[in-house]
């Protein structure tokens, strides 16, 4: 967002709108960043999760077992 949206959009809307509605204009920057927070810690997760052999959208688990089960 910061490199990418900011300077193509941002730049030029975000100060107008500021004026024109300080609050309602954080409330949003702030429910965006919420967002994208949520957003990169379920990448986090399933990245973390995929590389144990775990698949979270269908819940199936491939982790490499020994003869006894254990892993």
């Amino acid at each position: 967002m910061l490199f990418v949206i900011e300077p193509l959009f941002l730049e030029r809307l975000l100060p107008r709108r500021a004026l024109a509605a300080p609050e309602p204009t954080y409330l949003r920057i702030e429910w965006l960043h919420h967002g994208l927070l949520v957003l990169s810690m379920l990448i986090i997760a399933g990245a973390g999760s995929g590389s144990m052999g775990v698949n979270m959208l269908t819940g199936e688990c491939n982790l490499h077992t020994s003869s006894t089960g254990v892993i």
